[in-house]
């Protein structure tokens, strides 16, 4: 089973989140928010045992948040945020993959992203689209990073 990572506990009810896994807090209540190390390190120590499936509800304060996220991303190069929504009462689970781009400088020396090419879209983890280079359509496939998890879907 999936872990929630919430950032803070705060006065909201979490309960909804258990639907996406064991709910792990993080901090409760007030965090001095100039004290990025001690948020690092508090926040390292949860994730540091994450998995690539795991959630993280965003609460508290932004650089918290921030902080949290990063280690998050840094380990796994996804993010998988579990949004509230207000008007549904419930909770959305939401991913983004960071394994599909780098960085390059062009020939102005500015930087651009550079998708990766070999990648598909067409599976659970995200809705369609086009190759963002080669402007054709791209079907699931064994270089898509997410193939490994989703090949026996």
């Amino acid at each position: 089973m999936s872990t929630v990572y919430v950032v803070n506990r705060s006065c909201h009810n979490f309960n909804k989140a258990t639907a996406y896994g064991d709910i792990k807090f993080m901090t409760v209540g007030s965090i001095d928010k100039f004290n990025l190390t001690k948020m690092h390190r508090t926040f390292f120590k949860y994730l540091k045992d994450s998995d690539k499936q795991d959630y993280i509800v965003i609460s508290g304060l932004t650089n918290m948040s921030v902080i949290a996220c990063g280690i998050f991303v840094n380990k796994h190069h996804r993010l998988n945020l579990l949004l509230w929504n207000q008007k549904k009462k419930t909770y959305k689970a939401e991913m983004i993959f960071f394994e599909d781009y780098s960085f390059e400088l062009d020939k102005d020396n500015k930087i651009n992203p550079v998708y990766c090419t070999e990648l598909c879209y067409n599976c659970k983890y995200r809705e369609y689209t086009k190759c963002t280079k080669q402007k054709k359509d791209i079907t699931f496939n064994e270089y898509c990073p997410m193939w490994q998890i989703n090949k026996n879907i």
